[in-house]
Protein backbone atom coordinates (compact mmCIF):
# COMPACT_ATOMS: atom_id res chain seq x y z
CA UNK A 1 0.00 0.00 0.00
CA UNK A 2 1.25 3.19 -0.62
CA UNK A 3 0.19 6.43 0.89
CA UNK A 4 -0.59 9.58 -0.59
CA UNK A 5 1.96 12.24 -1.32
CA UNK A 6 2.03 15.12 0.95
CA UNK A 7 2.67 19.09 -0.60
CA UNK A 8 5.55 19.12 -2.14
CA UNK A 9 6.65 22.24 0.96
CA UNK A 10 6.00 19.23 3.23
CA UNK A 11 8.56 17.37 1.66
CA UNK A 12 11.20 19.69 0.81
CA UNK A 13 11.20 20.68 4.54
CA UNK A 14 11.76 17.13 5.37
CA UNK A 15 14.58 16.54 2.97
CA UNK A 16 16.59 19.64 4.13
CA UNK A 17 16.15 18.65 7.96
CA UNK A 18 17.30 15.39 7.72
CA UNK A 19 19.47 15.22 4.53
CA UNK A 20 22.35 17.24 6.76
CA UNK A 21 22.14 14.07 9.61
CA UNK A 22 24.01 11.28 6.99
CA UNK A 23 24.12 7.90 8.71
CA UNK A 24 21.65 8.90 11.84
CA UNK A 25 18.82 9.35 8.78
CA UNK A 26 18.12 5.86 7.95
CA UNK A 27 15.76 3.91 9.38
CA UNK A 28 18.11 1.53 11.36
CA UNK A 29 16.11 -1.99 11.51
CA UNK A 30 16.82 -4.77 14.16
CA UNK A 31 16.96 -8.89 13.44
CA UNK A 32 15.42 -9.78 9.90
CA UNK A 33 15.66 -5.67 8.76
CA UNK A 34 11.54 -4.89 10.21
CA UNK A 35 9.72 -1.26 9.84
CA UNK A 36 11.03 0.90 12.15
CA UNK A 37 9.61 2.82 14.82
CA UNK A 38 9.95 5.76 13.61
CA UNK A 39 9.52 7.70 17.20
CA UNK A 40 11.83 5.92 18.60
CA UNK A 41 15.17 7.90 18.89
CA UNK A 42 16.22 9.09 15.17
CA UNK A 43 18.55 6.52 13.65
CA UNK A 44 17.45 3.27 16.13
CA UNK A 45 15.26 0.80 14.61
CA UNK A 46 12.63 -1.80 16.14
CA UNK A 47 14.75 -4.46 18.54
CA UNK A 48 12.06 -6.74 18.03
CA UNK A 49 10.78 -6.60 14.16
CA UNK A 50 6.75 -6.57 14.02
CA UNK A 51 5.58 -10.28 12.55
CA UNK A 52 8.95 -12.08 13.45
CA UNK A 53 7.22 -15.01 14.77
CA UNK A 54 4.10 -15.65 12.36
CA UNK A 55 4.01 -19.16 11.27
CA UNK A 56 5.04 -20.13 14.85
CA UNK A 57 3.13 -21.75 17.54
CA UNK A 58 4.60 -19.61 20.23
CA UNK A 59 2.44 -21.11 22.34
CA UNK A 60 4.21 -24.07 22.90
CA UNK A 61 7.59 -25.08 22.98
CA UNK A 62 9.99 -27.13 21.20
CA UNK A 63 10.81 -30.58 21.99
CA UNK A 64 13.70 -31.32 23.83
CA UNK A 65 17.11 -31.07 21.86
CA UNK A 66 19.09 -27.97 20.28
CA UNK A 67 17.52 -26.30 17.47
CA UNK A 68 18.28 -23.75 14.69
CA UNK A 69 16.18 -21.33 12.36
CA UNK A 70 17.53 -19.74 9.73
CA UNK A 71 15.85 -16.61 8.56
CA UNK A 72 16.16 -13.98 5.64
CA UNK A 73 13.59 -11.28 4.96
CA UNK A 74 13.58 -8.47 2.43
CA UNK A 75 11.78 -4.70 3.32
CA UNK A 76 10.63 -2.06 1.08
CA UNK A 77 8.52 1.24 2.25
CA UNK A 78 8.48 4.78 2.57
CA UNK A 79 8.23 6.53 5.73
CA UNK A 80 4.50 8.58 6.36
CA UNK A 81 3.95 11.08 8.53
CA UNK A 82 1.01 11.33 11.44
CA UNK A 83 -1.35 11.43 8.28
CA UNK A 84 -0.21 8.53 6.93
CA UNK A 85 1.19 10.89 4.00
CA UNK A 86 4.50 10.04 2.25
CA UNK A 87 7.50 12.20 3.61
CA UNK A 88 9.60 11.84 0.69
CA UNK A 89 11.63 9.17 2.95
CA UNK A 90 12.13 5.79 1.41
CA UNK A 91 13.99 2.49 3.23
CA UNK A 92 15.08 -0.90 2.01
CA UNK A 93 16.41 -3.52 3.89
CA UNK A 94 17.30 -6.99 3.38
CA UNK A 95 18.57 -9.11 6.23
CA UNK A 96 19.46 -12.30 7.79
CA UNK A 97 19.79 -14.26 11.66
CA UNK A 98 20.43 -17.34 13.26
CA UNK A 99 18.61 -18.10 16.20
CA UNK A 100 19.69 -21.55 18.31
CA UNK A 101 17.19 -22.83 20.58
CA UNK A 102 18.04 -25.06 23.58
CA UNK A 103 15.37 -27.29 25.09
CA UNK A 104 16.49 -29.55 27.89
CA UNK A 105 13.27 -31.68 28.45
CA UNK A 106 13.39 -29.69 32.32
CA UNK A 107 9.52 -28.73 33.56
CA UNK A 108 9.05 -26.11 36.33
CA UNK A 109 6.06 -24.99 37.60
CA UNK A 110 4.15 -27.39 35.16
CA UNK A 111 5.63 -25.86 31.88
CA UNK A 112 8.54 -26.89 29.43
CA UNK A 113 11.15 -25.11 29.44
CA UNK A 114 13.21 -23.47 26.58
CA UNK A 115 16.09 -20.69 25.77
CA UNK A 116 17.55 -19.31 22.84
CA UNK A 117 19.67 -16.71 21.61
CA UNK A 118 18.98 -14.61 17.48
CA UNK A 119 22.20 -13.24 16.12
CA UNK A 120 20.87 -11.00 13.05
CA UNK A 121 22.41 -9.11 10.17
CA UNK A 122 21.17 -6.10 8.10
CA UNK A 123 21.71 -4.01 5.35
CA UNK A 124 20.07 -0.50 5.51
CA UNK A 125 19.55 2.12 2.66
CA UNK A 126 17.54 5.39 2.52
CA UNK A 127 16.53 7.60 0.54
CA UNK A 128 15.91 11.43 1.25
CA UNK A 129 15.51 13.72 -2.38
CA UNK A 130 17.60 11.59 -4.51
CA UNK A 131 20.64 11.17 -2.02
CA UNK A 132 20.87 7.86 -0.34
CA UNK A 133 23.23 6.57 2.18
CA UNK A 134 23.60 2.74 2.58
CA UNK A 135 24.55 1.26 6.66
CA UNK A 136 25.67 -2.61 6.80
CA UNK A 137 26.44 -4.32 10.16
CA UNK A 138 25.08 -6.52 13.71
CA UNK A 139 21.82 -5.34 15.34
CA UNK A 140 22.08 -6.34 19.02
CA UNK A 141 21.60 -9.55 19.98
CA UNK A 142 18.68 -11.04 21.52
CA UNK A 143 18.88 -13.12 24.64
CA UNK A 144 15.88 -15.30 26.26
CA UNK A 145 16.62 -17.18 29.28
CA UNK A 146 13.27 -18.55 30.23
CA UNK A 147 10.53 -19.61 28.14
CA UNK A 148 7.87 -21.29 29.78
CA UNK A 149 4.73 -23.10 28.09
CA UNK A 150 1.76 -25.53 29.83
CA UNK A 151 0.22 -27.77 27.61
CA UNK A 152 -3.82 -26.86 28.98
CA UNK A 153 -5.23 -30.21 26.85
CA UNK A 154 -7.27 -30.51 23.83
CA UNK A 155 -4.92 -29.18 21.97
CA UNK A 156 -4.34 -25.54 23.54
CA UNK A 157 -0.75 -24.59 24.90
CA UNK A 158 0.24 -21.29 26.74
CA UNK A 159 3.60 -19.50 27.29
CA UNK A 160 5.44 -17.05 28.96
CA UNK A 161 9.04 -15.56 28.15
CA UNK A 162 11.34 -12.91 28.74
CA UNK A 163 13.56 -11.70 26.09
CA UNK A 164 16.73 -9.20 26.85
CA UNK A 165 18.61 -7.37 24.11
CA UNK A 166 22.50 -5.44 25.08
CA UNK A 167 23.61 -2.57 23.51
CA UNK A 168 26.42 -4.95 21.55
CA UNK A 169 25.45 -4.41 18.25
CA UNK A 170 27.01 -1.92 15.26
CA UNK A 171 27.18 1.87 16.69
CA UNK A 172 28.90 4.28 15.87
CA UNK A 173 28.73 8.32 15.07
CA UNK A 174 29.05 10.96 17.70
CA UNK A 175 25.37 10.30 19.38
CA UNK A 176 25.71 6.46 18.71
CA UNK A 177 23.04 6.22 16.71
CA UNK A 178 24.83 5.62 13.21
CA UNK A 179 25.19 1.72 13.18
CA UNK A 180 22.68 -0.86 13.63
CA UNK A 181 22.91 -1.67 16.85
CA UNK A 182 21.02 0.21 20.08
CA UNK A 183 23.24 2.14 22.16
CA UNK A 184 20.55 1.01 25.04
CA UNK A 185 19.22 -2.00 27.04
CA UNK A 186 15.81 -3.35 25.59
CA UNK A 187 13.52 -5.96 28.34
CA UNK A 188 11.03 -7.81 26.60
CA UNK A 189 7.86 -9.76 28.93
CA UNK A 190 5.91 -12.16 26.51
CA UNK A 191 3.02 -14.60 26.42
CA UNK A 192 0.90 -16.39 23.66
CA UNK A 193 -1.96 -18.63 22.98
CA UNK A 194 -2.12 -21.23 20.46
CA UNK A 195 -4.82 -24.11 19.60
CA UNK A 196 -2.70 -26.98 17.61
CA UNK A 197 -5.59 -29.73 17.07
CA UNK A 198 -6.73 -31.03 13.67
CA UNK A 199 -3.89 -29.34 12.04
CA UNK A 200 -4.20 -25.72 12.98
CA UNK A 201 -1.95 -23.20 13.97
CA UNK A 202 -3.72 -20.39 15.47
CA UNK A 203 -1.62 -18.37 17.54
CA UNK A 204 -1.87 -14.98 19.06
CA UNK A 205 1.86 -13.76 20.50
CA UNK A 206 1.98 -10.32 22.36
CA UNK A 207 5.81 -8.86 23.13
CA UNK A 208 5.74 -5.72 25.19
CA UNK A 209 9.08 -4.03 25.07
CA UNK A 210 10.43 -1.20 27.97
CA UNK A 211 14.01 0.53 27.07
CA UNK A 212 16.80 2.32 29.08
CA UNK A 213 18.11 5.61 27.93
CA UNK A 214 20.96 5.61 25.70
CA UNK A 215 23.89 7.06 27.60
CA UNK A 216 25.55 9.43 25.24
CA UNK A 217 22.34 11.78 24.00
CA UNK A 218 20.07 10.49 27.80
CA UNK A 219 17.14 9.96 24.93
CA UNK A 220 15.09 7.09 26.05
CA UNK A 221 13.25 5.35 23.28
CA UNK A 222 8.99 4.73 24.36
CA UNK A 223 7.46 1.52 25.42
CA UNK A 224 6.11 -0.66 22.48
CA UNK A 225 3.76 -2.97 21.86
CA UNK A 226 3.53 -5.75 19.40
CA UNK A 227 1.00 -8.58 18.42
CA UNK A 228 1.72 -11.47 15.70
CA UNK A 229 -1.53 -13.42 14.76
CA UNK A 230 -1.25 -16.62 12.84
CA UNK A 231 -4.38 -19.11 11.53
CA UNK A 232 -2.74 -21.58 9.42
CA UNK A 233 -4.31 -25.06 8.09
CA UNK A 234 -1.87 -28.36 7.18
CA UNK A 235 -2.67 -30.38 4.52
CA UNK A 236 -0.28 -33.63 4.62
CA UNK A 237 3.44 -31.39 4.36
CA UNK A 238 1.88 -28.24 3.02
CA UNK A 239 0.80 -25.53 4.90
CA UNK A 240 -1.22 -22.18 4.37
CA UNK A 241 -3.07 -19.34 5.83
CA UNK A 242 -3.13 -15.90 6.84
CA UNK A 243 -0.72 -14.26 8.82
CA UNK A 244 -0.96 -10.37 9.99
CA UNK A 245 0.83 -8.03 12.96
CA UNK A 246 -0.09 -4.70 15.38
CA UNK A 247 2.12 -2.53 16.43
CA UNK A 248 2.27 0.54 18.71
CA UNK A 249 4.03 2.23 20.46
CA UNK A 250 2.66 2.88 24.32
CA UNK A 251 4.21 5.90 25.49
CA UNK A 252 6.20 8.96 24.68
CA UNK A 253 9.44 9.54 24.28
CA UNK A 254 11.86 11.08 26.49
CA UNK A 255 14.72 13.70 25.03
CA UNK A 256 15.56 15.75 28.69
CA UNK A 257 18.35 17.64 26.65
CA UNK A 258 16.58 18.29 23.17
CA UNK A 259 18.24 16.52 21.45
CA UNK A 260 15.81 16.24 18.34
CA UNK A 261 13.89 19.52 18.99
CA UNK A 262 15.09 21.50 16.11
CA UNK A 263 14.05 18.48 13.80
CA UNK A 264 10.61 18.29 15.28
CA UNK A 265 10.35 21.77 14.57
CA UNK A 266 11.42 21.72 11.35
CA UNK A 267 8.34 19.16 10.75
CA UNK A 268 10.76 15.86 10.09
CA UNK A 269 7.94 13.16 10.42
CA UNK A 270 7.42 10.99 13.79
CA UNK A 271 9.74 12.65 16.02
CA UNK A 272 8.27 12.42 19.65
CA UNK A 273 4.70 10.99 18.51
CA UNK A 274 3.68 7.47 19.00
CA UNK A 275 3.75 5.10 15.51
CA UNK A 276 1.57 2.47 14.87
CA UNK A 277 1.12 -0.17 12.26
CA UNK A 278 -1.06 -2.81 11.12
CA UNK A 279 -0.16 -5.64 8.59
CA UNK A 280 -1.75 -7.95 6.32
CA UNK A 281 -0.32 -11.27 4.48
CA UNK A 282 -0.36 -14.93 3.67
CA UNK A 283 1.92 -17.98 4.53
CA UNK A 284 3.14 -21.21 2.76
CA UNK A 285 5.02 -23.88 4.43
CA UNK A 286 6.13 -26.73 3.50
CA UNK A 287 7.70 -30.03 5.70
CA UNK A 288 10.57 -30.85 4.57
CA UNK A 289 11.28 -33.91 7.01
CA UNK A 290 13.67 -33.51 8.95
CA UNK A 291 13.37 -29.41 8.16
CA UNK A 292 10.47 -26.70 7.63
CA UNK A 293 10.60 -24.18 5.15
CA UNK A 294 7.97 -21.36 5.66
CA UNK A 295 7.74 -18.26 2.69
CA UNK A 296 5.47 -15.77 4.03
CA UNK A 297 4.30 -11.86 3.16
CA UNK A 298 2.84 -9.03 4.86
CA UNK A 299 1.95 -5.54 3.42
CA UNK A 300 0.85 -2.49 6.09
CA UNK A 301 -2.15 -1.23 5.20
CA UNK A 302 -1.82 1.10 8.13
CA UNK A 303 0.81 3.07 9.27
CA UNK A 304 1.39 6.44 11.24
CA UNK A 305 4.58 8.11 11.77
CA UNK A 306 6.78 5.20 10.85
CA UNK A 307 7.85 3.02 7.99
CA UNK A 308 5.16 1.44 5.55
CA UNK A 309 5.77 -0.85 3.01
CA UNK A 310 6.35 -4.56 2.46
CA UNK A 311 8.14 -7.59 3.87
CA UNK A 312 8.90 -11.13 2.49
CA UNK A 313 10.18 -14.09 4.56
CA UNK A 314 11.75 -16.86 3.94
CA UNK A 315 12.69 -19.22 7.42
CA UNK A 316 13.83 -23.01 7.87
CA UNK A 317 13.79 -24.89 11.36
CA UNK A 318 15.54 -28.04 12.16
CA UNK A 319 17.10 -29.90 14.83
CA UNK A 320 20.52 -30.37 15.50
CA UNK A 321 21.06 -32.58 17.93
CA UNK A 322 20.36 -34.39 21.28
CA UNK A 323 18.00 -36.70 22.93
CA UNK A 324 14.20 -37.27 22.30
CA UNK A 325 11.76 -36.27 25.48
CA UNK A 326 11.35 -39.15 28.01
CA UNK A 327 8.52 -41.35 27.12
CA UNK A 328 6.61 -40.42 30.02
CA UNK A 329 6.13 -36.91 28.94
CA UNK A 330 3.51 -35.43 26.04
CA UNK A 331 5.84 -33.69 23.23
CA UNK A 332 4.85 -30.38 21.97
CA UNK A 333 4.45 -29.78 18.41
CA UNK A 334 7.41 -29.32 16.40
CA UNK A 335 6.28 -26.37 14.42
CA UNK A 336 9.38 -24.39 14.81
Amino acid sequence: MLPSTPPQKTKRQAARAVRPLGAATGVLLFALAQPSGWARELGVGDQYPPGLTLGIPTGANLPPGIWMLNRASYYSSNVVDANGNDAGISVTAPSASVQLSFVPGWTFLGASYMAFIVQPAAQVTTRVGGVSNRIDGFPDTALSPVNLSWDLGNSWFVSAGFTFYGPDGSISGPLSTSGIGANFWTFEPSVAVSYLGGGYDLTAHVIYETNTANPTTKYRSGDQLFLDLTATKSFGKWEIGPVGYYTMQTTSDSDPNGVYAGLAAAGVPGIYSRPTAFALGGLVGYDLDPARLQVYATDEVFARDRTQGWKVWARMSFKLCCEEMPRNKKPAPAKR
